[in-house]
């Protein structure tokens, strides 16, 4: 989630619990004065339920995304939306489902944002061989720049060459929060094996997600 950050996308408040063993997130959907906000993930704007979570494509998410969010922010999420697919795949992770990506607003007469990204993780280095939650082109595997690109264009009303500038946001974030990593790895060596698991996956995933060959 340091890595979404670093990358621009919008992410709440977070934290780890002092075990390191939970990620804590706070609410997004409730203001600053207490109001709840309306939040739907896309298993519910799909009309299915948790057990679909896996089911379905990247790119029927993207034509959802367009239908949901009101025009004035279309642009925006889709360029989020993109931005997210692209981190996933830098990062190896193997759960962006239909209940990882949402809308969000304040009245149902009112505009509907794409929520924050809100639950990004790394997924290979405990799942060995673990492919993406929902299928991109027909495959789960995670795709190269060039696919990613490809996608952009055609699903996300991206030009070439904002896909490319995205991509190299999104290298240059993962490359900042492995600094984080490293001196995570450092000051607690339980996770040093899971850490330097990551490290790896996440050098081959920036080399083969963001950076044309």
């Amino acid at each position: 989630m340091k890595a979404a950050r670093h990358s621009g996308l919008a992410v709440p408040e977070m934290s780890l619990s002092l075990n390191n063993r939970f990620l804590i997130v706070e609410r997004f959907d409730v203001t600053e004065e207490g109001l709840y906000l309306g939040f739907e993930d896309f298993c519910s704007l799909n009309g299915v339920g948790t057990a679909a979570k896996y089911d379905g494509s990247y790119e029927k998410l993207a034509k959802r995304i367009r239908q949901f969010v009101s025009p004035q922010h279309r642009n925006s999420a889709m360029e989020a939306y993109f931005r997210s697919l692209a981190l996933s795949s830098a990062v190896r992770n193997g759960d962006a489902h239909l209940k990882n990506f949402g809308v969000i607003y304040s009245a149902s007469d009112q505009p509907v944002h794409f929520a924050p990204a809100y639950d990004i993780v790394s997924t290979t280095p405990y799942i060995k061989g673990d492919s993406l939650a929902l299928t991109l082109d027909g495959s789960k595997r995670f795709p190269v720049a060039k696919k990613l690109v490809a996608f952009a264009r055609l699903h996300c009303d991206l030009q070439a060459a904002r896909a490319m500038v995205i991509l190299e946001e999104v290298a240059e974030s993962v490359v900042e929060t492995m600094s984080d990593l490293r001196r995570h790895i450092r000051d607690y060596p339980d996770f040093r094996e899971v850490g330097e698991a990551m490290l790896r996956e996440w050098n081959e995933g920036v080399n083969s997600s963001c950076r044309k060959s």
